[in-house]
């Protein structure tokens, strides 16, 4: 039972928490006034190392994810067809990507998660964010992605949305080793570092503190 416990903490700590935090870390970005913004050119470079590293570690997750391959193809890819494809692509993508390769001209405007919504599914539409959207953002679209197949997802892992590489579900963490887990997880977290990096420049860029968003971080379970 102690064990049990331990695990769950752990997966928690290094797959689940770093995933919200990316999920916040997007909701942040888009609430910032980036399409008024001119990118100074150090931060287009910081960007770009930023996307280098980045692409590494996608490199790196992807051979390791390989061992999953019949996993999600019993599963039949759950987590990828619950929304169409650039649903799955952020903010975070988009501008990691602006100088490097694999650009995606599409990304989707991630919605905070009030209170209301975990009591009546109806109080939803009602206090829904009327946040306005820019060119770059789409709706919430009802569908699966274009890419997921019979044997899996279509894309390099290098092309893969950061989301995508961030989430693993419990049957995949249930199916790790103690010695995978603690690579595969360093390598998670690593990408949600160079994320939060990503989020760092906007907030900068913005002139916005770097306070911003702190306390919403800090209180991510």
């Amino acid at each position: 039972m102690l064990m049990k416990t331990i695990v769950r903490l752990y997966d928690h700590w290094y797959y689940g928490r770093p995933y919200a935090k990316f999920y916040k870390i997007s909701y942040l970005c888009d609430c910032l006034p980036m399409q008024n913004i001119n990118i100074s050119l150090k931060s287009r470079n910081k960007l770009y190392e930023l996307f280098v590293c980045t692409q590494e570690i996608q490199k790196q997750l992807g051979e390791l994810n390989r061992r999953f391959v019949d996993l999600c193809a019993n599963c039949e890819g759950k987590c990828c067809r619950h929304k169409s494809t650039d649903w799955y692509f952020t903010v975070i993508d988009y501008w990691l990507r602006k100088d490097g390769s694999y650009h995606i001209d599409k990304y989707s405007k991630l919605e905070r998660r009030y209170w209301y919504q975990f009591i009546s599914p109806k109080l939803i539409d009602f206090f829904r964010n009327s946040a306005i959207q820019n060119n770059n953002h789409l709706d919430y679209l009802e569908g699966k992605c274009e890419y997921i197949k019979e044997d899996g997802c279509n894309l390099a892992p290098q092309e893969r949305p950061i989301k995508c590489l961030l989430h693993y579900c419990k049957i995949l963490k249930d199916n790790m080793d103690y010695d995978f887990k603690k690579s595969h997880a360093k390598l998670v977290n690593e990408l949600y570092n160079n994320s939060y990096g990503v989020f760092k420049i906007l907030r900068k860029e913005s002139g916005y503190s770097p306070l911003y968003g702190w306390i919403f971080l800090l209180l991510t379970k």
